[in-house]
């Protein structure tokens, strides 16, 4: 997770700690979670999640509207 004053990077470390992918917003975001395969990112106004691939690439996002978001968290 890379915050910055106009985006925030957010992406995915392999085990020899080197980039496997990342995604950029134009939005400021609040948390980053992986939950399972997915990776899950909270912002604003919208959830975003994708499924992390076997080398580690995110696939295609989903995004939900959702507006009071602050963190997510997996329900037992």
């Amino acid at each position: 997770m890379l915050r910055g004053s106009q985006a925030s990077t957010v992406g995915i470390l392999g085990p020899d700690l080197r980039e496997r992918d990342r995604k950029v917003f134009p939005a400021s975001r609040f948390s980053v979670r992986i939950l399972g395969d997915r990776l899950w990112v909270v912002m604003p106004e919208e959830l975003v999640t994708w499924r992390i691939g076997e080398g580690g690439e995110l696939e295609t996002p989903i995004f939900i509207p959702i507006k009071g978001a602050r963190d997510i968290a997996r329900l037992r």
